[in-house]
């Protein structure tokens, strides 16, 4: 004796042709993310599904912002030096002090390092959702500096 069969509802008259496209769009819109997902892991990001879209982060290499500003100010130091040694009569015939152009070159080296901070090292966070095509498109949340 075999088991009966589920009866299978009959169709819902009011379901139209938004619910179907409706059903469709968000079929397509999981397999994009999935698939997003996936290739997103493997090329090392922490993802996570937050709603409809993906929620991605991943270590990025650099220096860290202090490191940076000590390499520019030493850098600029080691250059100020280098031309009053070599150049004294140049360095001389400015009209500020030694001191004062060797305090103005730190200065600029600091002033550098802290324009140029976006290329720190830090956390990167990226969303990734999908289009009304089914794209997906990856919007960038910036990069936290340490």
């Amino acid at each position: 004796m075999y088991a009966p069969e589920p009866v299978s509802p009959p169709a819902d008259p009011r379901r139209d042709l938004v619910d179907l496209q409706y059903e469709e769009v968000s079929k397509t819109r999981t397999a994009v993310l999935n698939r997003e997902l996936v290739r997103m892991r493997d090329e090392g990001w922490t993802v996570q599904l937050a709603g409809d879209h993906l929620v991605a982060s991943r270590r990025e290499e650099g220096l860290s912002q202090v490191e940076r500003v000590l390499i520019r100010v030493g850098g600029f130091l080691a250059f100020a030096i280098a031309a009053a040694i070599l150049l004294p009569d140049a360095v001389a015939s400015l009209p500020i002090s030694k001191f004062a152009f060797l305090g103005g070159a730190a200065a600029l080296g600091g002033a550098l390092a802290f324009l140029t901070r976006r290329k720190a090292a830090g956390d990167r966070r990226v969303t990734v959702s999908v289009d009304g095509h089914g794209r997906p498109f990856v919007a960038d949340q910036g990069n936290r500096d340490l």
